[in-house]
């Protein structure tokens, strides 16, 4: 992948509770599948530049806009991803494991408000 621009950790990610390696810069050019329906995986990841979809069943549920956080349910139940995410422009996204988010949602409650 290529290189990706700095950015800075909003307050809710500023912690003893994220170690570096935790936290994954991916990018994914439009029309690519971010999140495959039933896999899974459990990264929790916020959408930092671009636009996405979500798909469920072949239809369409929903638009994440920048900033946005999804992913969340599979992190908290360790369930198989319930629908897909393609880009729709192409995407910079922050991603953070599931053992790490868990751990951050348990200490800084105040994340789970930005989980829709």
């Amino acid at each position: 992948m290529s290189s990706f621009p700095s950015y800075e950790l909003s307050d809710d990610f500023n912690s003893d509770t994220v170690a570096t390696e935790a936290i994954d810069y991916r990018s994914y050019p439009a029309g690519s599948t971010i999140i495959e329906q039933g896999d899974d995986t459990t990264d929790v990841y916020t959408l930092i530049e671009g636009r996405a979809i979500a798909i469920q069943d072949g239809k369409k549920v929903g638009d994440i806009q920048q900033g946005e956080m999804f992913g969340a349910i599979a992190a908290f139940t360790g369930s198989k991803r319930r629908a897909s995410v393609v880009a729709t422009k192409d995407c910079v996204l922050r991603a953070i494991r599931q053992d790490t988010f868990v751990t951050m949602v348990k200490t800084q409650p105040e994340i789970a408000k930005s989980i829709k």
